[in-house]
């Protein structure tokens, strides 16, 4: 199987021992209107040890004996930042308050949204690590077809990144990995599964082979959408998104929104969106983009980035597909981007894409079959470590073309009883 997520927990020594631990569980929610907050940023008071809450706000943090003491810090960009410090074991309820202001309480000089831009890339040297460093990650995938889920995934990854200029990769480790049975079967081409699956059923009786053996399964579909890689390498230091490059900033449209704040923060935010049909790469197709950026206006950070991306595809793409009998439509691709601050430098905090297209296969005579699919992948940093970070040995260097349950390389003091994931708080329970 190649579908994975990351489940991550991870403390400040060279092996990441817990012992005993506190659970604090909780829900976060709008005081205003009473609506779940998702992907909320929990963690500790001054440390990167954390978890995110999930679809209907719940959240669950483990919290180590040596932090038993310490306040528990509740964040979410466009709201006013909350700090715990009374761990009811019955759970809490976390009410944050939407807060924004005028743009001309903040900004004195008047100077464009480009300029600030500029002035925020140039400073990325110094606000992003200096020092290599490690981390580990929580990453779970579901896959959905017609809203009906086909598969969710998760795993725990330790990472390591180098200098911030360096020009070598990350490397990953895959600690933990699970993925459940999928819980509903692929309808999209259903039929010619079926028929593909007897004939080779019919192919292994005359070989004399055990004919249930054979399996046609609709993971080689499923498995050609989502995939941590392209999740594991959005942080800036890997690649700089062509909206923030000056030299391409005459195919973009920026404007000031309304301030927010985000943790300890006051933000800037720019708006953003492409004159016209852009390509991120040579090789990729042509795209809308459209997206806002958020600026620490006390260090210049790049602070968080939403983008939504709306692929194009050319009449020659769509003219082969249809030779083949196929068509592909409505692609859009969503992608949230968070840091945090750690002494005194900006590391990755929460990352999320969502991957949503119309798939279709033509047929003479018949109804054509019709998919929609959408992907939501999740990658939250859960924990930094800064000394002695160190290379992942190489024949345990995580290879995303490589089958996953292979590669699992666990570390003692980690598993799946004491690792912050994304599971509801019914489901801890049980």
């Amino acid at each position: 199987m190649k579908r994975i997520t990351l489940v991550s927990l991870f403390s400040l020594g060279t092996v990441f021992l817990w012992g005993q631990e506190t659970l604090l569980r909780g829900t976060i929610e709008d005081a205003k209107t009473g609506d779940p907050i998702v992907y909320a940023n929990i963690r500790i008071v001054d440390e990167a040890l954390g978890t995110t809450s999930n679809e209907r706000g719940e959240f669950i943090l483990r919290i180590p004996e040596r932090f038993k003491d310490t306040g528990v810090e509740i964040s979410h960009l466009g709201y006013t930042t909350q700090v715990i410090t009374d761990f009811d074991e019955e759970g809490v309820k976390v009410l944050l308050q939407p807060f924004s202001m005028e743009l001309s309480e903040v900004v004195l000089t008047p100077l464009l949204p480009t300029d600030y831009i500029k002035m925020a890339v140039k400073a990325m040297e110094y606000n992003y690590p200096a020092e290599p460093f490690e981390t580990l990650s929580y990453y779970r995938e579901k896959m959905k077809e017609n809203d009906a889920y086909l598969s969710s995934t998760e795993a725990v990854l330790r990472s390591y990144y180098p200098y911030f200029k360096d020009s070598i990769e990350g490397q990953h480790q895959l600690l933990l990995y699970r993925q459940p049975d999928e819980l509903s079967e692929l309808q999209f081409m259903k039929r010619e599964r079926e028929k593909k699956m007897e004939k080779k059923r019919r192919t292994a009786i005359k070989r004399g082979e055990d004919p249930d053996s054979v399996d046609v399964s609709s993971e080689s579909i499923a498995g050609s959408f989502g995939g941590p890689s392209e999740i594991l390498s959005d942080h800036l230091s890997v690649s700089l998104p062509i909206f923030l490059d000056s030299t391409k900033f005459k195919k973009f449209e920026y404007n000031f929104a309304p301030a927010l704040t985000y943790g300890k923060d006051s933000l800037m935010v720019i708006d953003f969106k492409s004159r016209r049909k852009v390509k991120v790469d040579p090789d990729a197709p042509k795209m809308r983009i459209k997206g806002t950026i958020y600026l620490s206006l006390a260090t210049d950070a790049i602070v968080a980035i939403d983008t939504e991306y709306e692929v194009v595809l050319s009449a020659a793409i769509d003219a082969a597909l249809y030779l083949f009998g196929f068509g592909v439509s409505d692609i859009y691709f969503d992608q949230q981007i968070r840091y945090q601050e750690y002494k005194g430098r900006w590391y990755p905090e929460n990352f999320t894409r969502q991957i949503r297209l119309t798939v279709i296969k033509r047929r003479l005579f018949k109804k054509n079959d019709r998919s929609r699919f959408a992907i939501e992948q999740v990658l939250k940093v859960n924990d930094v470590k800064l000394k002695e970070a160190s290379p992942i040995v190489e024949e345990k260097r995580f290879d995303v073309d490589d089958d996953f349950e292979e590669q699992v390389y666990p570390e003692e003091g980690i598993d799946w009883e004491n690792v912050n994931t994304l599971t509801t708080i019914d489901d801890d329970h049980d």
